[in-house]
């Protein structure tokens, strides 16, 4: 005797799961004739649409003038893209990964957010994008990117990831400026042409600035190894502003993080909003292993052309007569980045 067996191919359509949690179901088989049924359990993940823009780590802001911005779009599902700020390539796409570059036009009101709105008319989803853009009350910006040519040089020598925060990177390399003299001859000219004061040892301080693409790292864990970051001259024509920065603290062995606040110190006119010349101390909430950026800011009164800021870890100071002991111990390295200056208009 032989069976007789009949095979059936049945296709389904499943409606996406946007329920928030993965939901389970049964398909029930059922022969009337026979009175034989059978089921088929079917587990179903959660679907979330994504939109993801990604840009370097190197780009915080746009100068107001604009620029020529590379992005990455990473999409589940298939969009339409408009903006007021920039110039898209397309105005709608399907789900994929694309690498585009988007012209951001020039700002010439305000500091503003150059936006663009993701839709996804099936799910009902929407994403907005927004970066940064500097306007007329930008009156001072430095995303770093000067030191490039030292970084060009460095990787020519010795190639490899150069950016310890943006990579979280802890291994990421980091040649000390002042005992590289190949880099020391290209960064110390363009460092003088900036305005920046940074001590070393002929300041009775020590030679601990390390080159970062492209940002500053500074200091060093062993005894007589600070140092300070005076900014260049920043005149607001009188007016208050608002100055802050990108910074970071390094990790150590075991995942502690340097154990330090950071204070900013006015040399000259001016006070900081608190009345005074020392800032407000700032901390990152970075824990255990952890290595990002963290924005400080603080508003500046009364200061004018000749007035200086200095950048340097609050355990350092003496408050009473503004000295800096760079022969102290312990680790403060700082990572400094994207200083920027806006008048309170």
């Amino acid at each position: 005797t032989r069976a007789l067996v009949e095979k059936t191919v049945h296709s389904f359509t499943l409606a996406a799961n946007v329920t928030g949690a993965t939901r389970s179901g049964y398909i029930r088989f059922y022969n009337e004739d026979k009175n034989i049924e059978a089921y088929v359990m079917i587990r179903q993940e959660n679907f979330e649409p994504r939109i993801d823009v990604i840009v370097s780590s190197q780009t915080r802001f746009i100068p107001a003038a604009g620029m020529t911005l590379p992005v990455r779009i990473e999409s589940n599902v298939d969009f339409t893209a408009t903006s007021d700020e920039i110039i898209l390539p397309v105005s709608e796409a399907v789900a994929g990964n694309y690498d585009l570059s988007v012209q951001v036009k020039a700002n010439t009101g305000l500091t503003r957010d150059a936006k663009v709105t993701f839709y996804n008319a099936k799910y009902d989803f929407t994403y907005v994008y927004a970066i940064e853009q500097h306007g007329s009350d930008v009156i001072f910006a430095d995303d770093f990117s000067w030191l490039q040519p030292v970084i060009d040089a460095a990787k020519s020598s010795t190639p490899g990831e150069y950016d310890t925060v943006g990579s979280k990177n802890l291994g990421a390399n980091a040649p000390n400026l002042y005992s590289t003299e190949a880099l020391n001859d290209i960064f110390v000219p363009l460092r003088d042409k900036m305005g920046y004061v940074i001590p070393g040892k002929a300041d009775g301080a020590n030679n601990v600035v390390y080159v970062q693409e492209c940002y500053l790292k500074m200091g060093k864990t062993k005894s007589s190894s600070q140092t300070s970051l005076t900014l260049p001259s920043i005149n607001a024509g009188g007016k208050d502003y608002v100055l802050s920065m990108d910074w970071a603290r390094m990790v150590q062995g075991g995942g502690t993080i340097d154990n330090y606040t950071l204070t900013w110190v006015i040399v000259g006119n001016g006070t900081f909003e608190n009345g005074t010349k020392y800032s407000d101390p700032f901390e990152t909430p970075q824990g255990l292993g952890e290595i990002f950026w963290t924005k400080i800011s603080a508003v500046v009164k009364g200061a004018d052309a000749d007035t200086r800021i200095t950048v340097v870890a609050t355990d350092l100071l003496n408050k009473e007569t503004g000295a800096i002991n760079y022969k102290a111990s312990g680790g403060r390295r700082m990572f400094i980045d994207n200083i920027v200056a806006k008048v309170i208009e």
